[in-house]
């Protein structure tokens, strides 16, 4: 099966068919790039082909420099073994100024909070000179475990953008970079994915597929071609579908097309 394309302006991509190495990243193209740390992941069956399960136990995390202050977008499919009205929080993404990141306190995730039961939801935000900003979050209160999702989340002058399925589901309208801090001398940015550094117990608990991080704010008809781009590369074997009324629909997982019969 036809893996994902690497994109225009991409410092990215993984497509976890045989370990935890990155297929391609801001300096190099098809030559594996080896994570800083990896502890316990392994491979299980992907979106596409193989994916790689960050569980309760597991950790992860590649060199920071992928990431571009002004602007970006991360996108990736997931499939968590949760449902997502757990009382978990599950982090997919995050950089932290505790372990000296160039990048400070980027938070990709769902989340859950006892004392504001409301905000169960999937989430991003990143830390300023003023506190919290660019926060986004989403309803995923639906998700059933073992289920496959396409998520993104962009930043730049268009302000912080949040996708589930290919469709932007918040926005917040702050276009503020990122914030940075020096690298200190003998100290390598990165970040994680599928673990929380600061919460040992936040881990993802879900299987990884196709990451792509992109130095652009990627346009919401892009993110939407990514994730019918995706679900195109979905072996047959893994499709079923049906025909009712004048319409064909095709379903994988959660995920419903409908097509002219």
């Amino acid at each position: 099966t036809t893996e994902l394309a690497v994109d225009p302006n991409p410092t990215f991509l993984a497509h976890y068919n045989a370990n935890a190495n990155a297929d391609y990243t801001y300096t190099s193209l098809n030559i594996p790039w080896y994570p800083l740390y990896n502890s316990g992941t392994t491979n299980a069956t992907g979106l596409i082909s193989n994916g790689l399960l960050v569980n309760s136990t597991d950790r992860l995390s590649y060199g920071g420099y992928n990431l571009k202050n002004e602007e970006g977008t991360i996108e990736m499919w997931v499939k968590p073994n949760w449902n997502g009205n757990n009382t978990e929080t599950h982090t997919f993404f995050a950089t932290y100024p505790a372990d000296n990141v160039l990048i400070y306190n980027f938070i990709f995730d769902k989340f859950y909070n006892i004392n504001a039961p409301s905000k169960i939801g999937l989430s991003a935000w990143s830390e300023t000179q003023n506190g919290p900003q660019g926060l986004v979050n989403a309803n995923i209160s639906q998700w059933k475990s073992g289920e496959w999702h396409h998520i993104a989340i962009s930043w730049g002058t268009q302000g912080r953008k949040l996708y589930v399925d290919g469709m932007m589901v918040d926005d917040n309208t702050y276009s503020g970079p990122l914030r940075s801090y020096p690298t200190p001398a003998g100290k390598a940015p990165y970040f994680t994915i599928g673990t929380n550094t600061l919460a040992l117990n936040e881990t993802a608990n879900s299987v990884f597929d196709e990451i792509k991080i992109s130095n652009t704010q990627k346009a919401g008809s892009e993110i939407f071609d990514d994730y019918l781009l995706g679900l195109s590369m979905i072996p047959l074997a893994n499709l079923s579908y049906k025909k009712i009324s004048n319409y064909q629909f095709i379903v994988y997982s959660n995920h419903t097309l409908f097509l002219d019969s």
